[in-house]
This record gives C-alpha cells, structure tokens and sequence, in this order.
C-alpha cells in the first residue's frame, strides 16, 4: 500500500497542475469574471506608448521590424520604437541607420536606435533603455515577432481602466517547415487557453514576452538572470493592478524547427523563471493565497515534473509487485516509447498525435530538468542566443 499511496500523490501532484488548475481557471472565468469599465475609445484617448524591440545580431529579421511597427494602425503621433542594439556584432545598426535614412522624416523620427557597445542581456538592455524613452506605455516585444496592425490599439484600449495594469496579447506561430508543427504547436495552444482564462478573471500570472504592455510608472528594473515576463506581472499584481490577456491582439513567429535551439530555449527560461520565484520569494509571498497557488500550480509543478515523473517511474518499478502498479509502470514505459518514436520521426511532416505528443513533453521536461540544474548550478543565463530557424522572413 506504500508504494501505491506514493505513486498516487506523484501522479495528483502532476494531475493537479495539468488538469485540476485548467479546469478551476476556466470555472473561475465563467462564474466570476473581471468587469472592465472599458468602451471603445477614439484616436484621442489613446495613450502615448513606446514599443520596445531588443536586437542581438537581427540582421536578418530588423528592417521586416521596422517597418511592421510602421505599418501599424496606431496615431503615428502617439507610438513611437525603441530599437535596443545589445552589442550586435552583425549588421543590426547598419541595416537600422540606412532604413531610418531612406524613410520619410516623419517616420525615421518615431524610431530610435540604442546602440549598446557592451553586451548586458535583453532584460537590463531594456531596463536601462526605459528611462530614456516616452510615453505612458511600454509595450514589449522581440525583434522576430510580427503584430497584425490593429494589436496595439487592442492592448492600450483597456488602460482607459484605471484599475488595468499589465495586458498580454496573444502569440501565434507560423510554421518555417512541416516537421516544425506538432507538439509545440499544441502546447502553445493549451498555454494560450490558460493565459485568456487568467485574464478573464484579472489575474495574469506571466505574460508573454512577444507581446505584452505595461504601464510606465508601474515597470521595475528587472535583473539579467531572470525573465520579464514572469517579474513585470508580479510587480504589477503587488501593486494592486489587475492583469489582462487580450486574445484579438495578434503576433506571430515561426515556430523553432531545430529540436536543439527549441531545447536550449526552454532550458534558459525555465532557469530564468526559477531565479525569478527565488529572487522575487517575498513578493510571491505576500502576493495572497490565490496567487501562491497559482505559482504552485501553474509553474512550479510543471517545472519540477521531469523529478515526479523520474519518482513515479522508479515507485512503479520498486512496487512492480503490485499488479496495479505493474500496469502503471508498463503504460509509462510504452508513453516512453512513443517519445522515443517522435524522436526518430520529427523530421517527418506526418505522424501520429499521440507520438508528436509524446515527443514534445518528454522534450520539455528533459528542458526543465536541465533548466533546474543549471539553476542550482547558478548558471548565468542573462544573454541569448536566438533560434536561427525562427529568424526567417520568408515565411
């Protein structure tokens, strides 16, 4: 009986944060939703906002940035884009001096280059950048996203609610190449449908670095090792603001097609989201009863599973004498083996669900663990490489 009671708080741990909290939020979000005092409002009451693009070696992505920002329907009067160059070594600052020389005065004015000479890392690049620029918003985002016209003023619409602090739009991907699609691609569906219910009730936990805006007086410096988009809706929250998901505001990239730079990624952000917890403890704690669970569940779990499930594997094999928890154990193994067959597969443009699946979550947890030991390790992750293959523009 040990060993099944063992197994099965393993199991409800994991349950508890991929099932349970799911379900809770989406009950939460019907039964008690935030009203927000906000109409449609014209051009006039729009607030002034400064989106934010940091930039390591973008050459190939950079000017499709510019003139993305440029073509968005916004009063031009009222948005204006910060290009933060952390130390590029490429072409970044050439390619941005000779757009800005070909456009019309007019536009070259409402963008400005920040040409760091030392390479500090996208969170400090941007700290240090927001007090030299303008405007009542500070709108986040990197330099391979693309927003559909109209996502900030979907954004800046709701912080005509004063009691509105942090919104987050949403991040949809476009796929570089067939074997691209899969797993990631249902995962961030499933992240999306967590982040809009969150929102519906005020209580955006993280938000996404693509495409998030925050209110100016509200931001906090935030320290190289650990990820703004964990600790800027934290700091807000602590305020007392309330954090929105604004699912009709739209950005796009292409998903990662090299299973390398997708593992690298997620390893960097979990450690980055792990200094956050330990860095910002205090404020999480403070933070309320809800919102702790909502750490616990959400994130924390999630980033220790690959430790469960290694637990809940070695339980099953232990009490393999057990008939029930020798079912267990095989079923687990055979979840196991489909990983494995995604892995040989992944190149392939199709294949089952249950392998695509199967694949990408033995994919993220060996991430995490990965991300937790480099975070026990104190591995530094303040500065990024990017993916390469989510740089293309011809997609």
């Amino acid at each position: 009986m040990l060993w099944e009671a063992l197994f099965l708080v393993l199991v409800g741990s994991l349950a508890s944060a991929y099932l349970a909290y799911p379900v809770a939020v989406w009950l939460a979000s019907r039964v008690a939703p935030y009203r927000s005092s906000v109409d449609a409002i014209g051009d006039d009451a729009l607030p002034a906002a400064t989106l934010l693009v940091p930039a390591h070696n973008e050459e190939q992505v950079i000017e499709e940035k510019i003139r993305n920002f440029l073509e968005l329907e916004y009063p031009p009067e009222r948005l204006a884009c910060a290009v933060v160059s952390d130390a590029s070594t490429d072409a970044t600052c050439r390619l941005v001096r000779e757009l800005l020389g070909r456009l019309p005065e007019e536009a070259a004015r409402r963008v400005t280059l920040f040409d760091r000479g030392e390479r500090s890392g996208k969170t400090i690049a941007l700290s240090e950048t927001v007090p030299q620029t303008a405007g009542e918003l500070l709108v986040f985002t990197d330099a391979n996203t693309r927003f559909e016209p109209d996502a900030v003023r979907r954004l800046a619409r709701h912080f005509a609610d004063p009691r509105v602090g942090l919104v987050c739009g949403r991040l949809q991907y476009r796929e570089a190449r067939p074997e691209a699609a899969g797993g990631e691609a249902l995962y961030w569906r499933y992240e999306n449908r967590l982040k809009e219910w969150e929102g519906r009730v005020g209580r955006l936990l993280v938000s996404n670095g693509s495409i998030y805006a925050v209110r100016r007086e509200l931001f906090e410096p935030v320290p190289g090792p650990v990820a703004d988009d964990l600790v800027v809706p934290l700091v807000v929250a602590s305020a007392g603001y309330r954090t929105l998901y604004e699912r009709e505001a739209l950005a796009s990239e292409i998903l990662p097609s090299d299973v390398s730079e997708d593992f690298e990624s997620k390893a960097r952000i979990i450690t980055q989201g792990f200094e956050a917890v330990y860095r910002y403890r205090d404020r999480v704690l403070r933070s309320g009863v809800l919102r702790i669970l909502q750490y616990l569940l959400h994130k924390v779990i999630r980033w220790l599973a690959p430790l469960i499930l290694i637990l809940a594997l070695g339980v099953s094999f232990v009490g393999s004498a057990s008939p029930w928890l020798a079912v267990m154990l095989w079923l687990q193994l055979a979840f196991y083996v489909l990983a494995g067959i995604g892995w040989l597969t992944r190149k392939r443009e199709r294949s089952l669900l249950a392998v695509r699946v199967a694949f990408h979550f033995c994919l993220l947890n060996a991430a995490a663990l990965k991300g937790f030991v480099d975070f026990l390790g104190r591995r530094d992750r303040s500065t990024w490489e990017k993916s390469e293959s989510t740089r293309r523009s011809d997609v």
